[in-house]
């Protein structure tokens, strides 16, 4: 048996690979997903965390120029597009939890 105060659950809603190369997509990938932390032994919702992406060119969105350059200034895969959105989301999570 095990005892546990929380659990996290997470639903994957899109998940589309590119299509197309690292540095020219024809089609850029696309990942959205919803993290959940839920109180065991109240059954409440305690926390949830969303992610929703589709990488876009630069020229769509120059302000996004910090975010291109740290991608490496590249088309992502879903799965380093998820990586990104699950770091984001447990970093959320860790600030609230932590009020940091």
């Amino acid at each position: 048996m095990v005892y546990a105060d929380a659990v996290i659950s997470g639903r994957v809603r899109r998940y589309q690979e590119r299509v197309g190369e690292e540095w020219g997509a024809k089609r850029p990938a696309s990942v959205a997903f919803v993290l959940e932390l839920w109180d065991v032994k109240r059954g409440d919702l305690i926390w949830s965390g969303q992610f929703d992406e589709s990488q876009r060119p630069l020229s769509e969105n120059i302000f996004a120029l910090g975010e291109f350059t740290q991608r490496g200034g590249k088309w992502l895969t879903a799965e380093e597009l998820t990586l990104e959105g699950v770091k984001k989301a447990v970093n959320q999570l860790h600030q609230i939890l932590y009020r940091k």
